[in-house]
């Protein structure tokens, strides 16, 4: 009943609705909107940091996650012995999933995020995101318009300050 709907999303959320769009060949999809994922990139780092203050060392440099698991225990997450697994080609890590939220604020990632090539969420019209990982006085917000809908959307807000240099977006 909907005439036009914006979809807001990561990115693989918005590629499902791309497909989800072609199969039941929807139309009232008017904007697709992709949020940089940045997540997996501190899940990485977080899983890092876990193993090495609870094993007290970093993976050897050869050392690959080739699998995580995040329900495993008796029921699925949140029960005292829930376990989030972590193999690489060398050893199998472990943490209960409580040891894991009381060291990270970010807990579950599917195998599919370690090896996703799309964070910018260039199938969407629009996407957004932030420069949070970059340790500055200043933070800058980052529209990208993948689309001819997207540009329209964007072209004539007042409310964004447009910077077309590309070479000062990329020194940030």
């Amino acid at each position: 009943n909907y005439r036009s709907v914006a979809f807001v999303g990561l990115p693989c959320h918005i590629l499902a609705m791309n497909r989800v769009i072609k199969t039941m060949d929807l139309k009232n999809i008017y904007i697709k909107i992709a949020l940089f994922c940045c997540g997996c990139g501190r899940m990485k780092r977080g899983t890092l940091d876990l193993i090495k203050f609870k094993y007290g060392h970093s993976l050897r440099e050869n050392e690959k996650i080739l699998e995580y698991h995040s329900r495993r225990g008796e029921k699925r997450l949140f029960s005292k012995t829930s376990k989030i697994e972590i193999l690489t080609n060398f050893k199998k890590y472990e943490f209960l999933v409580q040891e894991f939220l009381s060291f990270v604020d970010y807990y579950y990632y599917s195998n599919g995020c370690y090896h996703c090539k799309r964070i910018c969420g260039i199938d969407a019209d629009i996407s957004v995101g932030d420069d949070w990982g970059k340790d500055t006085d200043t933070k800058l917000a980052i529209i990208s318009c993948n689309s001819e809908l997207g540009i329209d959307a964007i072209k004539d807000n007042s409310l964004l300050q447009i910077n077309d240099n590309i070479s000062s977006l990329i020194k940030s």
